[in-house]
C-alpha cells in the first residue's frame, strides 16, 4: 500500500527511521494491544507503512479525512468519480481545473455528497502545482495547475488495499479535529507519532506553502500535550525541522522526572519549491519522547555501576555502556531509565544529589542509600514492609500484579504481570540489602 495524495512535508525519505524508532518500543507485551496514533496524518505514509490495526489517524483538513473515509467505504465510487472527472479535464485542462478548484467558493459545496468532496480532492492534488494544498486568508482552495503531462488520478490496487486496510480501522478512529484531541486518547503502552506543519526560520520557500505553520507558541502547546502523554507512558515520536527553537522547545526538561527526550538529527531533500534549485538538503530531526512510569530494569546492582562510572559523563555514551557492561542498546536504555525513575539521575542523564551520594559511599553504605531512594515509592514500600513481616510468606506475583493495575487502570494484562516480576526482583535486592 502507498498513499494516495503527494502531501507537504512526507515521510517518504525518512520512512524507516520512524518505523525504527516506532518499533523500539513495540514489544512482546504489547505487539498486539497498543495503539498506534498519529494526529497529523497527511498523506499517511507512516501509519500505511506499519500496517497496525489498533489505529487512530486525524488531521485538521476535512477533505482529506473524508476521502480516508470514502476509501474506506465507497472505493469504487470513487473511482468511477475519478474516471469521469479525468475525461473532462482532458476535454478542457484550464477551464476544467479552475471550475473544479471554484467549487468551494459556491454556496453548495457544504452540501455537496462525500464522494464528490473526496474526488475533488484528491483531483486537485493530482493536477495542482506539486500537489500542494493550499487555501486563501478566506479558505478557498488558491494552488495554480500543475504542468504534468501524465497524472495518474489512482491506482486501482491500491485504492481497494487502502480500503480493504481502513475496514479494519473502526470508522470513529478516522478524526477530523484538533491533534490534542487524537493525543488525549493515549494511554500506557500506545505509541504516538507526531508530524506537525514545521517550524522554518531560514526563507527556504517551503513555508509559504503550508496551510497554516506552527507558531513557536504551537509547538510549546504540543510539546506539553508531549510530556502528558509520557505521564500517561505512552511513548512520543515527533519530526520537525533541526531549528534551535525546535531543540529549545524539546530539551531535556530537569522539571519533569517521568520522562526524557532524545533528539536524532537527520538529512532530507526539499522536495517542494517553486525554484528546483531550492530543493536542496534540509537539516531535520527525530524526538523521541521515553515515558518513565514504571522501572523496566530488574537488576539493581547495575544502577550502582552505573551512578560509580569513573567519568559520570559517559552516562550519556550509548556505545561505551554497551561495550562496558556488555550490554544490548535496550538494556542499557531500561538500566538509565529505571535510573530516572528512582530518582540517581535526571532527564539530562546526570546525577542527582542522591545519585552524588551512592559515588562517594563505600558500597555497602550506597547499598542502603539506594534501597531508600527505592523504597520512597508506595509499590516497593508496600511489598517490603508486608515481606519483612515474614519472609516465608513473600508477597506473590498475582497479589503484585493486582497493586500495579491498581495504579494504572489502563495497562495491559501482559504488561502488569511483567511490571510484577520486575518489582517482586527490586524488592528482593532491597530484603537482602
Amino acid at each position: 500500500m502507498r498513499p494516495f495524495v503527494k502531501w507537504a512535508g512526507g515521510k517518504k525519505q525518512i520512512i524507516d527511521l520512524v518505523l525504527e524508532k516506532i518499533k523500539y518500543f513495540v514489544t512482546s507485551d504489547n505487539k498486539d494491544s497498543f495503539t498506534f496514533i498519529e494526529p497529523f496524518v497527511g498523506g499517511g505514509i507512516v501509519f500505511i507503512t506499519l500496517k497496525h490495526q489498533n489505529t487512530i489517524i486525524n488531521d485538521l483538513n476535512k477533505e482529506l479525512m473524508t476521502a480516508y473515509r470514502v476509501i474506506r467505504n465507497y472505493p469504487n465510487e470513487l473511482m468511477a468519480k475519478l474516471d469521469d472527472m479525468r475525461i473532462k479535464f482532458d476535454n478542457d485542462n484550464e477551464g476544467y481545473y479552475l471550475d473544479v478548484r471554484g467549487m468551494d467558493r459556491k454556496e453548495n459545496y457544504k452540501d455537496l455528497d462525500e464522494i464528490t468532496i473526496a474526488a475533488r480532492m484528491i483531483f486537485l492534488n493530482k493536477t495542482c502545482f506539486n500537489g500542494l494544498y493550499r487555501v486563501n486568508s478566506e479558505g478557498y482552495f488558491n494552488t495554480p495547475r500543475g504542468r504534468n503531462k501524465v497524472i495518474n488520478f489512482y491506482e486501482k490496487q491500491n485504492i481497494l488495499s487502502l480500503s480493504k486496510f481502513l475496514n479494519i480501522i473502526p470508522e470513529e478512529n478516522i478524526m477530523n479535529g484538533s491533534y490534542k484531541e487524537a493525543m488525549r486518547i493515549a494511554h500506557i503502552g500506545d505509541i504516538v507519532y507526531l508530524d506537525p506543519p514545521y517550524d522554518y526560520t531560514a526563507n527556504d520557500g517551503f513555508t509559504k506553502y503550508q496551510k497554516e505553520g506552527f507558531s513557536l507558541e504551537d509547538l510549546k502547546e504540543m510539546k506539553e500535550e508531549c510530556d502528558n502523554c509520557l505521564d500517561e507512558e505512552a511513548a512520543v515520536i515527533i519530526s520537525n525541522n533541526d531549528t534551535k527553537e525546535v531543540r529549545a522547545a524539546f530539551k531535556n526538561d530537569k522539571t519533569h522526572n517521568y520522562s526524557f527526550y532524545v533528539i536524532d538529527p537527520i538529512n532530507t531533500k526539499r522536495l517542494i519549491n517553486c525554484k528546483g534549485d531550492l530543493r536542496n538538503t534540509g537539516k531535520e530531526i527525530i524526538i523521541v519522547g521515553v515515558p518513565n512510569g514504571f522501572p523496566t530494569y530488574s537488576d539493581v546492582d547495575k544502577y550502582l555501576s552505573f551512578a560509580r562510572l569513573k567519568n559520570p559523563s559517559d552516562l550519556s555514551n550509548e556505545n561505551y555502556l554497551k561495550h562496558r557492561f556488555k550490554l544490548s542498546k535496550r538494556s542499557v536504555d531500561q538500566v538509565v531509565q529505571s535510573m530516572l525513575y528512582f530518582g540517581i539521575i535526571n532527564s539530562a542523564k546526570e546525577l542527582t544529589p542522591k545519585g552524588k551520594e551512592l559515588r562517594k559511599q563505600k558500597r555497602k553504605d550506597a547499598n542502603k542509600v539506594l534501597k531508600n531512594l527505592i523504597l520512597k515509592n508506595d509499590i516497593f514500600k508496600d511489598i517490603f514492609d508486608h515481606d519483612k513481616k515474614d519472609t516465608s510468606e513473600k508477597m506473590d506475583i498475582d497479589v503484585i500484579k493486582n497493586v500495579v493495575v491498581a495504579n494504572k487502570p489502563h495497562i495491559k494484562d501482559k504488561m502488569a504481570t511483567k511490571r510484577a516480576k520486575i518489582a517482586r526482583q527490586i524488592v528482593d535486592w532491597c530484603l537482602i540489602h
